[in-house]
């Protein structure tokens, strides 16, 4: 489903009193579309529509603080972590890559709590590396020698069987 679509069913759902559908949704959008941010701030809206005034503050922690009550919910989730750099950063869990934020805001704070350029991407969860060639090569001629060492000794077992069944 576009993610035009998914944000027309999660305002339809904050109007109709869906909170939680509207939450959950949106924390799958912000999964998929880590470096949108107007997707926090809805997901902080919705938060805040709910009465959790630190979980808000976590979705707007990168917005300008120019509304009251982002700053209260900044100031909150801001206590609720200590104020301690390290917890706020992990709490909040941007996944995007910094180079993608194009607020001046946002980089800011992001920047002041640590993040840097984005890494180079990973494997997906459960691809193996690949191995050198040089190893692979190694690997390849073992299996080969494994495979040899097996037929002639299978051949020298039906040999030896054969002997015992019908004599010397």
């Amino acid at each position: 489903m576009p993610i035009e679509r998914t944000l027309a069913r999660v305002r339809a759902e904050v109007a109709a009193g869906e909170l939680d559908t509207a939450r959950d949704r949106l924390h799958g959008l912000i999964l998929t579309y880590p470096e949108r941010l107007d997707l926090r701030r809805e997901l902080g809206d919705v938060y805040w529509r709910m009465g959790d005034r630190a979980m808000a503050g976590r979705f707007w922690y990168l917005e300008e603080p120019a509304a009251p009550e982002v700053r209260a919910a900044v100031a909150a989730f801001e206590r609720r972590h200590g104020g301690d750099r390290g917890r706020i950063s992990r709490a909040l869990r941007f996944r995007g890559s910094l180079d993608a934020v194009s607020s001046p805001r946002a980089r800011e704070a992001l920047e002041g709590l640590g993040y840097r350029a984005a890494p180079p991407p990973a494997r997906p969860r459960g691809a193996a590396a690949r191995p050198h060639p040089v190893v692979r090569e190694l690997l390849r001629f073992g299996c080969m020698a494994l495979l040899a060492l097996s037929v002639v000794l299978w051949g020298v077992g039906l040999v030896a069987v054969l002997r015992y069944i019908f004599g010397p």
